[in-house]
């Protein structure tokens, strides 16, 4: 790829995993090899990113409409099972539980 944009190796590292260091030309370079608008290519970290993408789900109108057992993908609860140093499955297994006692 750093052939074909001109970009460094080291620079496209870099904004592989902090995008919030690039120069707009590089964006703007990149915006043409991919052929999407610079709009679409996330500037930040990786971390930041995932956060956005979890605050803009929790709270679409679809996302609340769905019973909450359906809303969560178990990868997902793992993943803040993880970050929460909680036993796999104890998050997945309360929400089950908890909305199973609603319905009843």
């Amino acid at each position: 790829m750093s052939e074909q944009t001109k970009i460094s190796v080291d620079t496209l590292i870099l904004i592989e995993s902090d995008s919030g260091q690039a120069e707009w030309c590089d964006i703007a370079t990149l915006s043409k090899l991919y052929r999407i608008s610079p709009d679409y290519i996330y500037i930040g970290k990786q971390s930041e990113f995932n956060d956005k993408c979890i605050s803009e789900l929790l709270d679409s109108d679809l996302f609340n409409a769905m019973p909450l057992s359906k809303r969560i993908n178990v990868a997902e609860l793992l993943e803040i099972e993880n970050r929460l140093n909680l036993p796999n499955l104890a998050l997945y297994n309360t929400i089950f539980q908890l909305e199973s006692e609603v319905s009843a």
